[in-house]
């Protein structure tokens, strides 16, 4: 059962809102494609949040915003942007590091620190 390396990453918006998690990709191969899941490539977010003690999952060109309000989560722009980021840049993302957003009055700005911030 294939996984990628564990990355520790943090979700922080400049109101304030900081998201604690560790994430890790898998799929993608025949153990998966057996087990029902297909072909698809998943990436997994743990939040470790002492509000919200969740899992997220999604492929890898999963909808952000759909698997939030799955969990109960959505309306949370700084945690939809994050999760958006980990789908899409997973691979370039840091083992640790800090996915930045700031909420502007049109689409939230988001940057990658290599560091983990709290």
């Amino acid at each position: 059962m294939p996984t990628s390396g564990m990355k520790f990453v943090n979700i922080h918006g400049s109101d304030g809102t900081l998201y604690i998690g560790l994430a890790f990709k898998f799929g993608g191969d025949e153990f998966y494609e057996k087990a029902g899941f297909g072909k698809y490539q998943y990436i997994a977010y743990i939040m470790l949040d002492k509000e919200a003690r969740v899992v997220l999952i999604d492929t890898t060109d999963g909808f952000a915003g759909f698997a939030l309000e799955q969990v109960r989560l959505g309306g949370k722009p700084v945690l939809e942007a994050g999760w958006a980021t980990l789908l899409r840049d997973f691979e370039v993302i840091p083992e640790e590091a800090t996915i930045v957003v700031e909420l502007t009055s049109g689409e939230p700005k988001v940057s990658i620190k290599n560091e983990l911030e709290f």
